[in-house]
């Protein structure tokens, strides 16, 4: 059984390869070369493994072994096809074609942003974005299918931290808020918790819910210039909190996160995010 989804995966896989007119037999290892006692040639179905596992059995002796990424490479018959990729990243599109990962992308997000600049005189910055390490909110499964998280991405965008992926806000009132336009009210449920940050949560003990500032509140530039708000002007820190703070991961190794461990007979996984200041935004 799947931990997460409650499917019998191994009969689910069965009974698709059964369906198409074909024998199934699935066999468990945990060494890749195993399969070499069965068939010399192979398809390897591993995503961000997948180069491991082609070298070992290829090592092994191998004679014909191809990952996802060298299916649908180059076209077949005027197919698409992805050259870097293959169908690794695919999904079904109809019952008889699949969408597959895309192509081009790094002249598509550096065209948008030349468009924009020669529009506008500004410079944005754009991403493609795919599922690539996507914890999606209703199934709650960690969505690990895409070879890359970001295919094509324009050159700002490099080494800044991570990013909260809020499509799923966007596209879904799956809160149950039931208006029209969510952005203002999730932007209102946003700054909120960013005005509990600095009014009373605290590191390392659960928050009562009670504000402890009885005056205002004073933010410190780097350059010494002191940003300060009273605190009958709530709503206008909020909107400075909005624009000036990133979340972000912290150090996995001192704050050990990301790490499943075991306390009374359940297993937990330890997540961290922190807040950062960018006063240059």
């Amino acid at each position: 059984m799947g931990l997460l989804t409650d499917v019998d995966y191994v009969n689910y896989y069965k009974s698709l390869i059964e369906e198409e007119g074909a024998e199934a037999e699935i066999i468990f290892a945990n060494n890749p070369r195993k399969i070499l006692e069965y068939a010399d040639s192979v398809i390897c179905a591993d995503i961000h493994t997948r180069a491991r596992t082609k070298r070992l059995i290829k090592e092994a002796g191998g004679r014909t072994v191809l990952g996802m990424d060298d299916l649908l490479n180059a076209p077949v018959d005027g197919s698409g096809y992805n050259p870097d990729y293959g169908i690794l990243g695919s999904n079904k599109a109809t019952e008889g074609t699949i969408k597959l990962f895309p192509i081009n992308c790094q002249e598509f997000v550096e065209g948008i942003q030349a468009d924009i600049k020669e529009k506008t005189g500004k410079t944005i910055e754009v991403m493609v974005y795919g599922d690539g390490a996507f914890k999606d909110p209703v199934g709650k499964i960690w969505e690990l299918a895409d070879p890359v998280v970001s295919p094509g991405f324009t050159s700002g965008l490099v080494g800044l931290p991570n990013e909260l992926k809020l499509k799923y806000l966007a596209d879904n009132d799956f809160v149950g808020y039931g208006f029209d336009d969510l952005k203002d009210t999730y932007r209102s449920k946003i700054s909120h918790l960013l005005l509990c940050t600095f009014t009373g949560m605290r590191l390392g003990s659960p928050w009562n819910g009670r504000q402890e500032v009885n005056g205002g509140y004073i933010v410190v530039k780097n350059n010494g210039d002191v940003v300060a708000f009273h605190s009958t002007i709530a709503d206008e820190f909020k909107d400075f909190l909005v624009a000036k703070m990133l979340m972000e991961s912290p150090s996995h190794s001192r704050h050990k996160d990301m790490y499943i461990y075991k306390e009374n007979d359940k297993f937990y996984l330890k997540l961290a995010l922190q807040l950062r200041f960018s006063l240059s935004r």
